[in-house]
């Protein structure tokens, strides 16, 4: 019997591309880049690598940010990428599946 090598196919999607499930929601939560004061910003979406902010004034490619998200104490993030008014943000260290289950509750209501 011969055997067919799987060759996987290209990521196409936003969510492939990512390669982590994203919970939608929209959020008030607070963001402090660098030394800072905090600031309101619009949670648009968290996966447990990472989130987007929409609206946010300024960016630095890189920056140390961190976050507040109603319910958690502050996390770590850096800005990893700008779309229009959009800011992408990788945690540094990953939120656990139970972590990510409870935001998802909270914001949801």
């Amino acid at each position: 019997m011969k055997y067919e090598p799987i060759v996987p196919r290209e990521a196409t999607t936003e969510s492939e591309l990512r390669g982590h499930a994203r919970h939608t929601f929209d959020v008030i939560a607070e963001i402090k880049i660098g030394w800072g004061v905090w600031q309101k910003a619009r949670l648009l979406d968290v996966s447990s690598t990472g989130f987007r902010l929409g609206r946010f004034p300024q960016e630095t490619q890189d920056a140390d940010i961190r976050i507040r998200i109603p319910g958690l104490a502050p996390l770590a993030a850096k800005i990893r990428w700008r779309e229009d008014s959009a800011v992408g943000c990788q945690f540094v260290n990953p939120l656990s599946i139970y972590v990510l289950e409870h935001v998802a509750e909270h914001a949801a209501g």
